[in-house]
């Protein structure tokens, strides 16, 4: 492990551009702010253009907007769009900066609108009963729902919003005076206030142009007291089989070696190509498969023998803990041809067993050619479509098709049920599965995706696993599913989601395996350092870290801690030589103790990432009584490993 631990201090020199300032305003990708940002806290919001229509009852929102185009995320970047209406589109090209946006509109039609508005929508449980004011006016945010909407309306050029102890703030500014509403959603069934200008109200003429520049500031309190972090290695809450990554897009990029170089692999997910394996039918008779024509696909150099060479050497190192799952379809077998539907398909049943001779042959040829075997097949997102939508009834008859033909060619791999991407959706789709012994002969495991949280659905989802005896995966981990777009999957804010799902994940979800998204050049966690050398980001550090100093074979500690600013999960060794202890400190600087630590574990290293800075070097602890104690600063990322890693 001495490798990892000169890895680790190589890369605290690798700063990344955005780290001397922080934005105070997280955008996503379609250019709604989502959050501010009083590092390393965070204040969920939703802000961004409203284009209404028909006296309120017809709303365009940003999420609407159609031809997005992006550019890389960093403190100052770019986002456009159209509103598209049947008279002419509306431009929308949005700038932004570290605590300013600035919005620029241009009508191509004339459009028969009530107004263009600004809004900005907070969360009431911070606000309630606290303050906004405008120039001299003051009005009172109710701690109740109202009777009425409208809180109050008054020009200014600023408004300050104020929690009732004063402690949370937020400040928004406009260049000149303008018109503020404010006004309590609660009255239509959203838990927020919204505070809110109109660009324009009346028809848009056809030519005309609007702006809006905005700047918004946010003072959120520092937690600053010392954290209790209290083991209890006698109650198990889930076991733990080890993490891993995807292999499925930019597979040939040099990130896919950097974390393999760097990170520890126990599982791997990969990618089945079968629209470049069988592009058009084979034959006729999906009983007798014409193997050579398939076969010659794989010849050197092509995408596919990347493919296969992958696969092999990801076989080896994960010990042969590989998934396979299917996004694309052969067009030839979709219902519709792409031209004539949206990205998701159907297939006919009729045209099953050409789906499933498909999906064999090409395993067939991984295992006899590469020697690779997936403990798992899996169909991605099948409840949302990605790139097939299959009902619960669909899913279930097409595993008794599927595992058929897997057992009789021989074929070891068993189902992998869900790989939901909608964790209440893909539970009912996988019910008439669950329901039906015959088909749970071919199932392994179950999956889901957290990508958006849904933390409500994880119990039933690792009940169900629990009740049928099945391993319970999260395949896709990850922070933003929208990242792609801008590459904000590496900005600090994402590294602190990611690092607080992952911690989430472990303490709650009983999910014996976790896979990041991606561990190839698709979402990468890597850069180029001062000298032109790829390295790992801040975001590629901390999986580093977690996956370095987690024990497999192990199972995940119940955890507690007195702060609410701080999220702990613990994972210990079966045979209690090992353990790691994951932190993520979101108040500020702060002392930290831990108590409970098992008496044959009393060397530790400390590993912190630090999102915004290089942070401190791993520094060694020793353990007694049962406990140790230490500082983090604000927003550190942090790992107690037990024996010490040398």
């Amino acid at each position: 492990m001495r490798w990892f631990i000169r890895l680790l201090c190589v890369l605290l020199f690798c700063v990344p551009a955005w780290a001397a300032e922080s934005p105070s305003v997280d955008v996503g990708a379609n250019g709604i702010a989502r959050a501010l940002l009083g590092w390393p806290r965070e204040l969920p919001c939703r802000a961004g253009i409203w284009m209404v229509r028909d006296n309120w009852k017809s709303i365009q929102q940003q999420w609407d907007l159609k031809n997005l185009l992006y550019s890389a995320y960093a403190p100052s970047r770019s986002i456009g769009g159209t509103f598209q209406y049947p008279q002419g589109d509306v431009q929308l090209e949005e700038t932004v900066g570290l605590d300013e946006i600035r919005y620029a509109l241009h009508a191509k039609g004339g459009i028969d609108t009530t107004g263009v508005y600004w809004f900005i929508e907070i969360a009431v449980n911070t606000f309630q009963g606290g303050t906004a004011s405008i120039g001299e006016k003051q009005l009172n945010l109710p701690a109740e729902k109202p009777a009425q909407a409208s809180i109050g309306t008054a020009n200014g050029s600023s408004i300050q919003i104020a929690s009732k102890d004063g402690k949370s703030t937020i400040e928004i500014r406009f260049p000149k005076g303008r018109e503020i509403r404010v006004q309590d959603a609660r009255v239509f069934g959203e838990d927020r206030y919204q505070i809110y200008t109109p660009l324009i109200e009346g028809a848009l003429v056809a030519g005309s142009d609007l702006s809006l520049n905005v700047s918004i500031h946010v003072k959120l309190p520092d937690d600053v007291t010392p954290a209790t972090i209290t083991l209890d290695p006698k109650t198990v809450v889930s076991e733990f089989d080890g993490f891993g990554g995807n292999f499925v897009y930019a597979i040939d990029d040099p990130t896919t070696q950097l974390t393999l170089d760097s990170l520890k692999l126990t599982w791997a997910r990969i990618g089945i190509e079968a629209a470049k394996w069988e592009p058009a039918n084979d034959n006729d008779d999906a009983m007798a498969t014409d193997v050579k024509s398939l076969e010659a696909r794989d010849v050197e150099g092509s995408a596919l023998r990347r493919r296969f060479e992958l696969d092999r050497k990801l076989q080896r190192v994960s010990g042969g803990r590989l998934i396979a799952s299917l996004w694309y379809v052969p067009e030839w077998l979709y219902d519709k041809p792409l031209r004539e539907r949206n990205q998701p398909g159907t297939i006919a049943r009729e045209r099953w067993d050409e789906l499933a001779e498909c999906i064999t042959s090409y395993l067939l040829h991984l295992k006899t050619k590469y020697g690779v075997e997936p403990a798992l097949f899996s169909f991605n997102e099948s409840d949302i479509g990605i790139y097939l939508l299959l009902t619960g009834e669909e899913q279930r008859d097409l595993i008794k098709l599927l595992g058929s033909r897997f057992a009789g060619d021989g074929i070891r791999t068993k189902i992998l049920l869900g790989d939901s991407a909608d964790l209440k959706k893909g539970l009912e789709q996988i019910r008439p599965t669950l329901d039906d012994a015959d088909a749970m002969k071919f199932v392994g495991a179950l999956a889901y995706h957290p990508w958006s949280g849904q933390n409500e659905q994880w119990a039933a989802w690792a009940d169900a696993a629990q009740r049928y005896g099945l391993m319970l995966l999260a395949t896709e981990m990850g922070a933003d599913a929208e990242a792609w777009h801008d590459s904000s999957f590496n900005a600090p804010i994402a590294t602190l989601r990611l690092a607080r799902k992952y911690i989430q994940q472990l303490r709650d979800a009983r999910t014996q395996v976790m896979l990041e998204w991606e561990w190839t050049g698709d979402y990468a966690m890597s850069k180029r350092d001062e000298k032109g050398a790829l390295a790992l980001t801040n975001r590629g550090r901390f999986l580093a870290q977690l996956t370095q100093t987690t024990p497999t074979q192990s199972s995940v500690m119940a955890a507690r801690c007195d702060a609410s600013t701080m999220d702990v999960a613990a994972v210990v060794a079966d045979d209690g030589k090992s353990a790691a202890v994951h932190l993520i400190n979101l108040g500020g600087a702060r002392h930290v103790e831990v108590r409970g630590i098992p008496p044959a574990l009393s060397l530790a290293t400390l590993f912190v990432i630090d999102p915004l800075t290089e942070g401190p070097t791993p520094t060694h602890i020793e353990a007694k009584d049962g406990a140790c104690a230490f500082d983090l600063p604000a927003g550190a990322i942090a790992t107690l490993a037990f024996p010490p890693i040398k």
